[in-house]
């Protein structure tokens, strides 16, 4: 029984992404079928309009001197949600962080990233198998980490325009007596036409 569920799960996971078309449509169906090839301030609000999506307010800290960022400024926008319908009912809890960058007037996206848990692993597992292969199938270049144990796993893609580095990763957190699984997407902007 237990084995069907996680075929189940991964059969789900792999028909979403058989639907996209490049890894603009894949990445696009993951973040709640937002594009993020609007690369200035538009993703952010689309993000605050989306009703499975909340602006988590708490103010965050920082490691560095006030002046540190003084021709880049970047701001932090992170959005929490409990269910993301890219992924199986298992994954109870996520969220997304934008990253804005700034010079001057002008404001664009410098990265942006994903994260969604589950404490049930076989899911979490072959879920992060299928985006693998989903991700790699539309990807110019695939590189795996290998320097990790074997409860992590890393894996960077690169767009074939070469305009945006995708890193997958999946590692065990929570504790010994309740294990979860979280599985982290990055999608980095290299090129956006800004110092």
């Amino acid at each position: 029984m237990f084995r069907l569920l996680v075929l189940v799960c991964l059969l789900l996971t792999i028909g979403v992404a058989a639907k996209a078309q490049n890894i603009d449509t894949l990445i696009a169906s993951i973040f709640f079928q937002t594009g993020l090839k609007r690369t200035d301030t538009g993703l952010v609000a689309t993000f605050k309009r989306n009703d499975n999506l909340q602006l988590d307010t708490a103010k965050g800290w920082t490691a560095y001197p006030p002046d540190f960022f003084k021709n880049d400024t970047p701001s932090w926008h992170t959005f929490k949600f409990h269910h993301n319908n890219y992924f199986d009912p298992a994954f109870d809890r996520g969220s997304i962080t934008v990253i804005m960058r700034r010079n001057g007037a002008a404001k664009w996206l410098g990265e942006v990233w994903m994260d969604v848990v589950t404490s049930n692993i076989a899911v979490g597992d072959s879920t992060y198998y299928a985006l693998d292969k989903a991700l790699g199938r539309y990807a110019a270049k695939r590189e795996v980490e290998k320097h990790l144990d074997s409860s992590n796993k890393m894996v960077r893609f690169w767009s074939k325009d070469h305009r945006k580095k995708i890193i997958l990763n999946k590692y065990l957190a929570g504790n010994e007596a309740q294990p979860v699984e979280q599985i982290h997407i990055s999608v980095k902007l290299t090129d956006t036409g800004h110092g």
